[in-house]
């Protein structure tokens, strides 16, 4: 059975939590790569991409340091960009 997992930018990279019960990995994926298989427990899923993943990438980008560069499924563009707004000192 193939299971679905969210994408989510973490660090400046995108990543996928295993979707497996008790297998507690993440693997880094690449922007619009469709499936993964996890390297701990072999499970393999679909992933599930946000509509506009290079403009969520375009906002982080302006943030000056990588592990500011964070979005969850959560969060919508707006939110990312109000983020930034709001920390001047921390963008380009």
């Amino acid at each position: 059975m193939i299971l679905t997992a969210a994408a989510y930018h973490n660090w400046g990279r995108w990543v996928v939590e295993c979707p497996q019960p008790r297998c507690f990995n993440a693997e880094q994926v690449a922007t619009a790569q469709p499936s993964v298989e996890c390297r701990d427990c072999g499970q393999r899923c679909d992933i599930m991409w946000p509509s506009n993943p290079a403009h969520i990438e375009k906002v982080l980008a302006a943030r000056l340091d990588a592990q500011r560069r964070n979005w969850y499924p959560s969060e919508s563009v707006d939110d990312l960009i109000a983020e930034n707004v709001a920390h001047p000192g921390e963008v380009r």
